[in-house]
C-alpha cells in the first residue's frame, strides 16, 4: 500500500506566503515558523510538497496552455530537495497529489461560495484557473504524469529520514 511506504509527519497544508513567519533582522528571507493550525494534519510529507507546487501553477492555463505545467514549481522542488529527500515513489505521486488538491479546491470553493454568497468572489478566486489546470493534467496519461519529476532524483538515491 502506498500510504504505508512514504514518510508521514504533522504538516501545515497552507504552504504559501501569508501564514509564514520570519525574523528579518536575524535571518533575511528565512522562514522561522508557520501560523495556520486549522490546516495542520498528519499525512504523507509529499502532500505538503504538492500543496507548495499547487501554489506555483500558472493561472492562465486555459487561455495559454504551457508545455510544462510545473515549470515554475521545479525551482521550488529543487530547493526542497536540497533540504530533504523524497523517494522515487513520492516524486511519482506529486503530480497526482497536485491534481487531487486542484479537485479538492474546486469542490470546497464551490460549496463555500453557495454557503457564503456575499463572499463568493473571494472564495472562487482560484477556482476558474483550477479548471484549466485540471484539464491540462487530465489530458496526459497517468504514467506520463508520474514521470514528471523523475529527472530530479538525487544521484545518491538515499532516502532521507
Amino acid at each position: 500500500m502506498v500510504a504505508q511506504s512514504v514518510d508521514h509527519k504533522t504538516l501545515c497544508l497552507s504552504f504559501f506566503t501569508r501564514p509564514l513567519l520570519g525574523i528579518p533582522q536575524r535571518h533575511s528571507g528565512f522562514v522561522t515558523g508557520i501560523i495556520d493550525f486549522g490546516d495542520a494534519v498528519y499525512t504523507a510529507v509529499a502532500v505538503d510538497v504538492s500543496t507548495a507546487l499547487l501554489n506555483q501553477l500558472p493561472r492562465d492555463v486555459a487561455a495559454n496552455p504551457p508545455d510544462d505545467l510545473f515549470a515554475a514549481g521545479r525551482d521550488l522542488l529543487r530547493g526542497y530537495l536540497r533540504q530533504a529527500v523524497l523517494s522515487r515513489e513520492e516524486l511519482a505521486l506529486l503530480p497526482h497529489l497536485v491534481m487531487g488538491r486542484v479537485i479538492a479546491r474546486a469542490l470546497i470553493t464551490l460549496w463555500r461560495a453557495r454557503r457564503f454568497p456575499d463572499n463568493a468572489r473571494y472564495i472562487l478566486r482560484n477556482t476558474e484557473p483550477g479548471w484549466g489546470q485540471l484539464a491540462w493534467l487530465l489530458a496526459r496519461p497517468a504514467d506520463t504524469l508520474s514521470q514528471t519529476f523523475m529527472s530530479m532524483i538525487p544521484s545518491s538515491g538515499v532516502k532521507h529520514d
